[in-house]
Formats: structure tokens, sequence, C-alpha cells
């Protein structure tokens, strides 16, 4: 199979890092280690003072700045071998740079986030098919308060389980079992680029950091999804209707098909009326940002299909969500604080509508926007 980068795409390592630790030259950003910086500081600065400086980063914003243009003004980075080099889209300036995962500092799509993305998409795929005849009458009348309930109802497993007729744990072994099966292999690519993230909000755009991104326009070929429909974990569920209709569902052709409808239901929250006002009223130019949601809205194909991934991608995280939005207006909007929310905060009704929008873009130096993570999963090629 082949898997196309269609957008810039960043899975992150939970490292920050100090803007000081790039240094631009000729369209390119250099990655330095901060061992090897502080190694060319001139001989009468004292390191052990500038390491506890260092823990402070954080905290102060004239610390932010004294660091940065010590760092700018004393060391001389072509003199020191980089560790890795990406693309200038977007600039750093005085951010903060969100790292991109890397395997001897390739940028890599890991196959436990593949596997994430693939198995959200079935479980939100079947639970639409079977909401009407297993889920709806299950639910509870009134609004969830207590911990317990918003627990249990906050969990997917719950929801199988009804359509399933086992209890907890046995649908828990039975999504192990299934899971098991699926295997996923990290996905290596060459380029990165350096990308600005945006906020979108109803005042003005919010920058929040840049970030490393595995850059568009790039592919890799290889067996990077499977699904052992053999192993004799599933032996035991065999005759059982809803748990193999389940199974099946990992099916090459079924998370194609479960793929591109989960697209489509997802963009139309993030491109309803309201949430389009909002970007109407920022300076960003959307032309290649929109190329890539249209694709996605238009594609129909039997051998090919659309997965975002990575951060700023919050579609994976909120499918349940979208589910009840979809599927039970009524038990979404009742419940929408204690199960769905983003925030503690009590929203309005339009701000329910646009759940789960995708508030955060990239933008690069022209100030031209990115819809961040999608990628492109073509089976037969």
């Amino acid at each position: 199979m082949r898997i196309d980068v269609v957008s810039p795409v960043h899975v992150g390592t939970g490292e920050k890092n100090m803007p000081f630790l790039y240094d631009e030259w000729k369209g390119n950003y250099y990655r330095y280690l901060i061992t090897d910086l502080l190694l060319k500081m001139p001989d009468g600065l004292n390191t052990y003072t500038l390491y506890d400086d260092l823990k402070s980063f954080d905290q102060s914003k004239d610390t932010k700045k004294k660091m940065i243009e010590l760092f700018r003004k004393n060391v001389h980075y072509k003199e020191i071998k980089s560790v890795y080099a990406l693309k200038k889209e977007g600039n750093i300036g005085n951010n903060y740079v969100f790292e991109q995962v890397k395997a001897l500092d390739k940028p890599i799509i890991p196959g436990s986030t593949i596997k994430g993305a693939i198995e959200n998409v079935v479980i939100y795929s079947f639970l639409t098919d079977y909401y009407d005849e297993c889920i709806k009458d299950n639910l509870p009348k009134k609004e969830l308060q207590s911990k317990t309930d918003i627990k249990k109802y906050s969990n997917e497993v719950t929801y199988l389980s009804m359509i399933f007729d086992v209890d907890k744990t046995e649908c828990e072994e039975f999504l192990y079992d299934v899971f098991s099966c699926l295997l996923c292999s990290d996905i290596t690519f060459n380029n990165m680029s350096i990308f600005e993230g945006i906020r979108l909000n109803k005042t003005r755009p919010q920058p929040i950091c840049a970030f490393e991104c595995i850059a568009s326009n790039q592919s890799s070929r290889g067996n990077f999804i499977q699904f052992d429909s053999n192993n004799r974990r599933l032996d035991k569920y065999e005759g059982m209707s809803y748990m193999e209709d389940f199974i099946s569902r990992f099916q090459k052709e079924n998370i194609i098909q479960a793929c591109n409808k989960f697209s489509k239901d997802c963009l139309k929250s993030d491109f309803n009326e309201k949430l389009n006002s909002i970007y109407e009223k920022d300076t960003y130019d959307y032309d290649i940002h929109n190329t890539v949601t249209d694709t996605l809205w238009y594609h129909e194909s039997e051998t090919s299909c659309y997965l975002r991934v990575g951060k700023n991608t919050n579609w994976n995280i909120k499918g349940l969500g979208l589910l009840f939005k979809k599927m039970d207006k009524d038990f979404f909007k009742k419940n929408f604080k204690n199960l769905f929310s983003p925030t503690e905060e009590e929203l309005e009704d339009a701000k329910m509508e646009l759940f789960p929008c995708s508030r955060t873009i990239y933008i690069n130096e022209n100030e031209e926007a990115f819809f961040p993570g999608v990628i492109k999963l073509s089976f037969d090629d």
C-alpha cells in the first residue's frame, strides 16, 4: 500500500523546544543540541548559570527574551553540526517549537497512531449503524450528573456492550482480542517543515507555537496496515452475529468506506455557516486549506481513503460526541457539558453546533492556511 501526506502532519514527542535551538539559513531551519550550543559560548559566560536559567525559561518572559538574545548573539551556529534540517514554511520567531516524532532523525507516523485512528473510525461506524436498534432505547432519560454515570457514558465500551449484549469486562476482552489482530507499522518519511500554529476564534487569531511537521507531497510504500482475520483469538466469536460484524469492519473495503464517511460527518461540523464566519474574519489565504477539505468531501473510492492523524486534529478524540450530535440531538445537548464539551464552561447552543470543529490551522510565512494532519491511504498501490 501507499500512504501520502496530503497536509502537514505533526505527531509530537511531548517535547517543547526553545526557539534558539533552531537557526535559519537559506530557506531552512537547522536544529541543534543544547549541549553543543553551550560548548560554543564565550569563555567569560558561566554555563552552569545558563543551565539554571534554562530551567526557568518557561516561568519568565524576561528570562525567555534574555536567553534568546544571549544565544543568538554569542553562538556561531554555522560552526556547529546540526542534528537535522527542516524547510522553513512558517516562522519560529520567539515561539516554542513542538518536536515531531522521529526514528534516526527521520520523521515517522507511528503505527500506534494509525492503529488508533482506524479503531476510532471503525467504532464510530459500528455505533452509528446499530444506534437505533441497540442503543437509543437504553440511554438514561435524565441529564447525567454523578461521577459514576459520567465516567460510564463517556466510554465507548458502554455503548458497544449494549450492542453485543455483554457486560463491560466481556466487551473489553473482545475488543482486546480484535484490536490485537490489527497490525500497523511505523511509516517513515524524509522531509520536515516548520509551520506556525494558529487558533481561530471570534475576535482574532491566536498564535500557539511553531510545529515540526512531516511535509506534504511525499509518500511511503509498505505493508503498513494488516488485519489477521485468521488469528485463533477470534475463533470463540464465531456465531455471534454482532461481534462477527464488528470483526468484518476491519476488512480493507470496510475501513475505506468507514473512513470516507467519518471524514464527511466531521466536515459537516467544521464548515457550517457559523464557523465559516470565523474564518472570514481573519486575513489568511484559505486556497490550499480548502483544496484539501474539498478533496476529503468529494472523495469516492473503493481502493483509497483519508485519515486525519496527529496533533491539532481533534476528530479522533471527539467521535463519540459527534455520534450523538448526529443521532440524538436531545441526548447530545442535555449531556454536552458533562460528556462531550472540551471546556467546563456553559456553552450556548450556537457553540455546541460547532462541535467538533477544527479551530487550529497551520500557516506559512505567506499567510497561507493549511488544514492539519491529512494522509491518504491507497490500499492497492
